[in-house]
């Protein structure tokens, strides 16, 4: 090929756009198989969450509608403190229990205008407020009952290698639902 009076060698620019399309199809068939093992591994989560959750439901669920529940107690939180990877509410926070008798003070007793009000919903037949106001635990009034359910999940060796350094993430779910006391 002539242009202007400079010779260009053709076959050099043919293989070397040759060998840059072998290198951009290897780049695009690894990302490509990375992006299938996150959405592969991202499955595993979503069916195992989904597993144990239904598990935990069930064994709450049984609990509920038994005539004599044993199960763990909830507690009263009063206030949370943030672990190590800074975001609220996530397994590593630590919950300080709370006191009832501010549950009793800050909740129940502003439902009565005057404290002498209390008198008279105390003379109401299984007045429920008269109840929670009696116990020492509030929390056992609602009658929580706790289902728990966990399971590995493995991870992948694409997922494992490249992304976290582990053979399994514990995928954990609870459950709390209120005793039906003979409702059902």
């Amino acid at each position: 090929m002539h242009r202007e009076g400079v010779v260009v060698d053709t076959r050099q620019s043919i293989n070397d756009r040759g060998g840059q399309a072998l290198i951009e199809m290897t780049i695009g068939m690894v990302s490509l198989m990375i992006l299938v093992a996150v959405i592969a591994q991202l499955a595993m989560f979503v069916r195992t969450s989904h597993e144990t959750s239904v598990r935990a439901r069930e064994q709450a669920g049984s609990l509920a509608l038994s005539e004599y529940p044993l199960s763990v107690t909830a507690t009263y939180i009063g206030a949370t403190e943030v672990g190590p990877d800074s975001k609220p509410y996530t397994k590593d926070d630590v919950f300080v229990n709370g006191d009832a008798s501010a549950y009793c003070r800050d909740i129940l007793d502003p439902l009565a205008a005057e404290s002498a009000d209390w008198n008279t919903l105390d003379e109401i037949p299984a007045n429920p407020f008269t109840q929670l106001r009696g116990t020492q635990n509030p929390m056992q009034s609602f009658g929580l009952l706790r289902g728990q359910d966990g399971e590995p999940v493995p991870l992948l060796p694409a997922v494992r290698s490249l992304l976290y350094r582990a053979d399994s993430i514990q995928m954990e779910e609870t459950v709390w639902m209120p005793w039906t006391k003979g409702v059902y």
